[in-house]
Order: structure tokens, then C-alpha cells, then sequence
């Protein structure tokens, strides 16, 4: 037996005279895409009528699009995913510590797009991996996964409000401030690794204290840029590296302090605002 996997499908309410080329590129569709939806000519409908871009739009009427189907060449990897949300069109997800979200030569094997690609056969959901946030290996927290190319392509014109919470080692005598750097790669490592350097991108944080206790202090951050390390490399260059940062502390511990706790933004299809909010074990 073939089991059909759903598609996804966008409704549109037409409320002006235009054409269907003018009206995929207002709602953000890119050219390629365009072009396969032209050269398929299976996509797009009127209500059951099957319409090509010779169609003229006129108010009233509701248009489906379906999305073509992306080819994925991820590998399938076991694991469960913890799903704080999921739509037709994104998941939102709490990343665990110690997964890469991408498969790579040193993570083939253990990777968090392996185990979206299984629980999306599983679900027989027609759906790829395209990260609208990303996370590092260490970092836990949330992630928001976008199914189709063409729902994180409208995340470009989306505010995603992204608040971590950390643990540092020792006392900052600001409790609330403006971090502005600019960081880069730094060279002389094999390893990713990056530095504060004039030459780098610039980089803001702004942070607040949430508690401390002579040794360590709990920081609330909020990411106005989202460069790589970006928080990682701030906190330590400042001399309060975060708790089990093995990169930029050299310390050893179970785990790396630093959580993706808090995400808001208006979901870019439904034009609902959500908010997500992790509570903090530790």
C-alpha cells in the first residue's frame, strides 16, 4: 500500500485584479522557485480547478498553492525530538546539549536534522530540515525549524525576539549593560574558534544579572546581533566565561551552561504572535 504524504498548502484570498507572477513575488516567493511552480504546472489552484499563469486574479477569489516537494540527502539518525510546537509549516523544538543540529564528517552519525528527517517519515510528512535560528553543539534550547525553503525564506522579514539564559564564572559589577564587540574567526585554531578583534563583524548583547552568589552569576541575554560564539566569546574576553565552556574556559563539566530559554516572533504564514518560554533546571 503507497501512503500518501500531505502536502503543504498555502490559501490566499485574492483582493485586487493582478496576475499570478505579480502575486507570488508580492508574497515573497523567490524567482526559482517561481520558475518550478510555472514549469510543473500542478501546484496552483482555484478551488479544484487546476489555473496556469495565463490566469488572471480577480477579488474573491482563493487561491492554494502547493509547495513542490524538496529532496532531502540527510541520513536518517535514531533519537526523539522534544516538540514544543509544530504547524503545517515550522516545528519549534528543545535542543538538547551535546547534538549538532547538522550532520557533518565528525557527526554523521548523531545529528538533530537525522532525527527530524526520521519523526518526518515516521509522520509521512513532506517536509525538509531549514533552520530559522541555529545552535551550537554545546548550547541547549530552542530551535525553530522551518519545512519548506519557502517558509524560512519569509523569516527574512520576521523580528525573532531571542533571549538566553548562562551561568558565568564569578561577579560582573555591571548588572545591566550593552556588550558591543566585533568578533572573527580566530586563525590559529584548527577548531572553530573565534575572537574579539576590530576587524570582525560587529557584535550586541544585552544582558542583566538575574542572580549571583560570590562564586557564579546567572545572566539573562538578549542577542541584537547573532554572530557565532557570539555570547561564548563576549562573556570570557570580559573575564566571566561561562560554566562548562571547554572552548573559552578550558574547564571540565557535565555541561555547557548556556540555554536558548525564550523565543517570540509572529509565525510568518499565520500572522499569529508566539511566544515560547523553557523553564531552567539548573
Amino acid at each position: 500500500m503507497v501512503i500518501k504524504m500531505p502536502e503543504l498548502e498555502l490559501l490566499y484570498k485574492i483582493d485586487k485584479k493582478t496576475n499570478l507572477q505579480s502575486f507570488l513575488k508580492e508574497k515573497k516567493f523567490s524567482d526559482s522557485l517561481i520558475a518550478k511552480l510555472k514549469n510543473e504546472k500542478k501546484n496552483i489552484f482555484i478551488g479544484n480547478e487546476l489555473i496556469t499563469f495565463q490566469k488572471k486574479l480577480t477579488p474573491g477569489d482563493v487561491i492554494k498553492i502547493i509547495l513542490p516537494h524538496e529532496k532531502s540527502n540527510i541520513n536518517i539518525v535514531d533519537g526523539i525530538l522534544n516538540i514544543i510546537y509544530e504547524d503545517d509549516f515550522i516545528m519549534v523544538l528543545n535542543k538538547p546539549h551535546n547534538i549538532a543540529v547538522i550532520g557533518t564528517i565528525a557527526h554523521h552519525d548523531y545529528h538533530l536534522s537525522g532525527i527530524i528527517i526520521k519523526y518526518y517519515n515516521e509522520k509521512n510528512t513532506k517536509a525538509t530540515v531549514h533552520y530559522v535560528n541555529r545552535l551550537d553543539k554545546d548550547t541547549s534550547g530552542l530551535i525553530i525549524v522551518a519545512k519548506h525553503q519557502y517558509i524560512h525564506g519569509l523569516f527574512a522579514h520576521v523580528q525573532i525576539k531571542k533571549k538566553y539564559l548562562l551561568k558565568v564564572n564569578g561577579n560582573l559589577i555591571k548588572k545591566e549593560d550593552i556588550i558591543i564587540s566585533s568578533i572573527k574567526k580566530d586563525a590559529t585554531y584548527r577548531s572553530t574558534k573565534y575572537m574579539i578583534d576590530e576587524n570582525g563583524k560587529k557584535a550586541m548583547t544585552k544582558y542583566k544579572v538575574v542572580n549571583d552568589d560570590g562564586k557564579y552569576s546567572n545572566i539573562e541575554a538578549e542577542l541584537l546581533t547573532g554572530r557565532t560564539h557570539q555570547l561564548r566569546v563576549q562573556f570570557s574576553s570580559m573575564g566571566f566565561p561561562i560554566v562548562g565552556d571547554t572552548i573559552y574556559n578550558g574547564e571540565k563539566a557535565e555541561f555547557l551552561h548556556l540555554e536558548s530559554y525564550y523565543l517570540s516572533f509572529v509565525h510568518p504564514v499565520t500572522k499569529v504572535p508566539l511566544t515560547f518560554i523553557l523553564p531552567i533546571e539548573w
